[in-house]
């Protein structure tokens, strides 16, 4: 059995994990535990994002490289994730349901209130160059790296 139970695979790079919300600990309150054994990096930066007014769209980007998890700690968000060529994937998460976000893949998370927060770990620190600002600009990088790989592909099976 797989360390996060009852995990909802969306796309090999989107899986929603749930893992156990503590109510109540210490007198009220949540408690939602990250265990970074768990994550599939280490990671090297940390940020959250609140008090978004209901129904507005954050992020608006791709990576190159960073990874994430997209954690929600309060309220609702609604993770939608997008490679070039494939349909969108969406998932609503409420407090304590987290999302990998793979790099090269568009990302905008809806917030459904200002109660809701998102908390980030991310795989890198951060770097400017690794933003893409555009699903053109990520659809030619998706090219460019194809390319690539199947040339590095050609050059070892010859």
């Amino acid at each position: 059995m797989s360390k996060f139970e009852g995990t909802v695979i969306m796309k090999e790079s989107f899986k929603v994990f749930s893992d156990k919300v503590f109510e109540g600990v210490g007198g009220g309150g949540k408690l939602i535990p990250i265990e970074f054994k768990d994550l599939p990096f280490v990671p090297r930066r940390v940020f959250t994002v609140s008090g978004v007014h209901e129904m507005e769209l954050r992020g608006g980007h791709a990576h190159r490289s960073n990874r994430q998890v997209l954690v929600c700690v309060a309220g609702s968000i609604t993770i939608h994730l997008q490679r070039p060529g494939e349909e969108e994937r969406e998932q609503r998460l409420v407090a304590g349901e987290w999302v990998l976000h793979t790099a090269m893949e568009w990302c905008e998370v809806e917030f459904w209130g200002r109660e809701s927060a998102m908390l980030s770990l991310c795989s890198d620190e951060y770097d400017p160059d690794d933003y893409i600002h555009s699903f053109r600009e990520l659809d030619e990088a998706i090219k460019v790296l194809n390319i690539m790989l199947s040339d590095e592909f050609a050059r070892k099976n010859q």
